[in-house]
């Protein structure tokens, strides 16, 4: 038992500097310098675009999963308005590729655990650091293509408008 309360104490530590390190990191990314549509951030084929994602049930669990962004003011945060802006979307996208990189630099990371906590547990913890940080990966990679379809949608409607001189038409099936 004690062994496992030194493990779990020296787990914390690293826990709460790989946090600390992983946000300052994050928030220092230039969004300007992200390009959605290219590697690491463009869908593989395999993904289909996230609907592999699907057969996990992604869907269903990824908003019962803690989101740093409800809990620290300064984080861009990770729902839409009711009527968004291409601008808005396309930042959700760049935040939502931020967040992906951030995990996978917290999964590598992870082998630095064994570093400090010898033996079982040093093990065992690492297997579930890296293990952890992977759903937050997998829901990144799930909403980016679909917001990256809304952006474009976005973006179209928001053209169409700037050419028609930026009056809204009115839908002919009104009902007055």
């Amino acid at each position: 038992m004690r062994d496992f309360l030194s493990a779990f104490i020296q787990l914390l530590i690293f826990v709460c500097i790989t946090g600390l390190v992983s946000n300052i990191v994050g928030y220092l990314v230039p969004r300007d310098q992200i390009n959605i549509n290219a590697f690491p951030y463009a869908s593989f084929a395999w993904e289909k675009d996230g609907d592999v994602y699907r057969s996990i049930r992604v869907n269903k669990w990824k908003k019962k999963l803690p989101d740093m962004s409800k809990h620290l003011a300064f984080l861009y945060p990770k729902q839409l308005t009711f009527h968004p802006t291409s601008e808005q979307v396309e930042r959700l996208i760049k935040e939502s590729c931020v967040a992906e990189f951030v995990h996978i630099m917290l999964i590598a990371a992870g082998p630095l655990i064994s570093c400090f906590i010898d033996g079982f547990w040093g093990d065992a913890f690492t297997f579930m650091y890296m293990l952890g940080n992977m759903p937050f990966v997998i829901i990144q990679r799930y909403n980016r293509p679909t917001l990256k379809t809304l952006y474009i949608q976005l973006m179209e409607r928001e053209s169409k408008l700037r050419e028609s001189g930026g009056k809204k038409r009115e839908s002919a099936d009104i009902v007055m």
